[in-house]
């Protein structure tokens, strides 16, 4: 019962330092040595959960790989879940935001630091586009700065889901940006938070009780709205 947050029951499966292919692989054949029942997959018929949280994507960043390689590889991901297990939900979680700067300091955003975590407002500003690609990148001084690839990818996911039925898009992002300013000025740049993300990247403790938290109320206030299972393909 998605709806009572004491009943709900989790398995995790992740490794560290998955890329979308590493994970695509052992949903297919299971490959990491660790899969359940006699199948050999991760996904065996025996594991039938409502729900699958899909967490990928951001070690594919850092391996250099484009937003649209990115985007191809967790919607594999979608679309291998959603053939094996059609009675599931799958939720694809976006990319966490990040940065190499040793400041958290966010390149790419669009200025308005309203920080309400919509990656189609407020996120992702179309400007930030190449005349040659629909993402965009910045490679300035040998420092590559993630987040407009973030916004970017994360606007792909989320409008992917809402065209598909029992695919559905968490956006995590404005659970760790910050803004600096008081009620006369606020500075047009968003901020990661070392108590949340100590590198930057990795959600520290706080970090992950935080996220925690709104993926349940997640689960419990919109998972289980009809609207949301009942979107045409």
């Amino acid at each position: 019962d998605t709806n009572d947050k004491d009943s709900l029951r989790g398995l995790a499966l992740g490794i560290a330092g998955d890329t979308t292919n590493d994970l695509l692989y052992r949903i297919q054949s299971g490959g990491s040595g660790i899969s359940i029942g006699s199948s050999g997959s991760e996904l065996p018929d025996a594991l039938q959960s409502k729900v699958f949280w899909i967490v990928i994507g951001t070690n594919d960043l850092s391996s250099n790989c484009s937003e649209d390689v990115v985007i191809l590889g967790i919607l594999s991901i979608v679309q291998e879940i959603r053939s094996r297990k059609p009675n599931s939900i799958v939720v694809i979680n976006g990319l966490l935001p990040r940065t190499d700067r040793a400041d958290g300091r966010l390149v790419g955003d669009d200025g308005d630091g309203d920080g309400d975590g919509d990656s189609e407002k407020g996120y992702f500003d179309e400007n930030l586009q190449g005349k040659d690609s629909k993402y965009h990148n910045h490679n300035n001084n040998n420092m590559f700065d993630y987040w407009p690839s973030i916004q970017a990818i994360n606007y792909e996911l989320k409008q992917y889901a809402s065209k598909h039925q029992k695919v559905e898009f968490f956006d995590p992002s404005h659970l760790f940006l910050a803004s600096m300013g008081n009620k006369f000025h606020k500075r047009n740049e968003m901020f990661l938070m070392k108590e949340l993300q100590d590198d930057y990247l990795h959600p520290t403790a706080l970090g992950h009780e935080i996220w925690a938290e709104a993926i349940i109320d997640y689960f419990v206030s919109d998972l289980d709205t009809p609207e949301n299972l009942r979107k045409n393909d």
